[in-house]
């Protein structure tokens, strides 16, 4: 073997071992991409485990009658029967209806508990349906609540039946010993009640009165749920003078209330009441140029404010149409057109 062939072959085989080793740091990186890949989802899974291992933590129910603080919860009152205490039946309650008129008492709480937790015992509850009947009504967050035959256990302490008139209120029984009982429990209360209003209504002739007391977990921290808003032009870009609509949706438990539409900082109209989660505003003040468009919600009882991510609203100036000039020749144009013309009329005639 030659020298130029020795020469070859160590050359051939210096690039064949160089191959070889990025071969092997090639597969090596592959090795630990996977190893880290399938670390990564083991981690991931061991995360997953660990959030959904973990209990969802519930308050202690706190019942009360009277202002207060009960573990984690502040109880104030107002109304005509709040006041008036009396021990019956097993509970230790508001007493109402005892000087035979209609009276009722609200229950403010702080925080805010979750509704499902809400319920309320009373006992004692007189209606024989032909001479003397009271009726329990009630109402969360200011809106009356219809009692469904889901929230209602019944008797309690060995009292009579109670049962649910049309309108979701609560009666003794006809033909019951004067002495009815249960328990409300508000399965489709809002999530979030800060106050609960017991109304308690004479509605035939004179009756003996009923003991109420509030129950819910004292949990605390429910408050609004969380809500999102946004917003859309009907025309964009739009002219100067043009009626432009801006629509804000807002997206929550079940908001009501309004939303503010702002052009920069500067309020666009007055609030606008929402309806069935959408609230809009016609305008056609806006100048020309870009507006940073925003609408605002200011939330309620159960939802929070939020505010939409912006729209820049483009207006443009209205531009004048002017008309085209009609083109027009020079004199001497004119002229080298005349000789144009009267040279194309001899070459005729001599062809003619």
């Amino acid at each position: 073997m030659n020298e130029r062939s020795v020469k070859w072959l160590k050359g051939t085989g210096s690039v064949l071992h160089r191959a070889s080793q990025g071969a092997r740091r090639m597969a090596r990186n592959l090795c630990a991409a996977i190893a880290g890949t399938m670390d990564a989802r083991r981690a991931g899974l061991a995360a997953f485990t660990l959030v959904a291992s973990v209990p969802l933590a519930h308050g202690v129910q706190q019942c009360f009658s009277a202002a207060g603080t009960y573990g984690g919860l502040t109880v104030t009152q107002s109304g005509s029967g709040c006041g008036t205490f009396l021990t019956f039946g097993g509970i230790t309650g508001v007493w109402l209806g005892d000087s035979n008129v209609s009276e009722s008492c609200a229950f403010s709480l702080s925080p805010a508990v979750q509704g499902n937790t809400l319920k309320v015992t009373l006992t004692a509850h007189s209606c024989d349906g032909s001479t003397y009947c009271e009726e329990a009504r009630f109402s969360l967050n200011g809106t009356h609540y219809a009692v469904a035959p889901a929230d209602l256990v019944t008797p309690f302490g060995g009292g009579s039946l109670v049962q649910i008139t049309g309108a979701g209120d609560i009666v003794e029984a006809p033909g019951g010993n004067s002495g009815g009982s249960g328990v409300v429990t508000f399965n489709s209360a809002p999530p979030s009640v800060s106050s609960i209003l017991i109304n308690h209504v004479i509605t035939l002739g004179s009756a003996a009165g009923t003991i109420y007391q509030v129950c819910a977990d004292d949990a605390g921290g429910v408050g609004p749920g969380a809500t999102s808003t946004a917003i859309v032009s009907s025309l964009n870009p739009s002219l100067v003078g043009q009626t432009v609509t801006l629509t804000a949706t807002v997206t929550g438990t079940t908001p009501t209330g309004t939303v503010q539409f702002l052009d920069g900082a500067t309020n666009l109209g007055a609030p606008v009441a929402l309806a069935g989660g959408i609230a809009a505003l016609s305008t056609s003040v806006l100048g020309t140029g870009t507006h940073v468009i925003t609408a605002v919600y200011g939330g309620d009882a159960d939802d929070a404010t939020s505010t939409s991510p912006p729209v820049s609203q483009v207006v443009n100036v209205i531009v004048a149409q002017t008309a085209a000039p009609v083109p027009t020749l020079t004199e001497w144009a004119l002229v080298a057109l005349a000789l144009l013309v009267a040279a194309f009329g001899m070459l005729a005639r001599r062809r003619g």
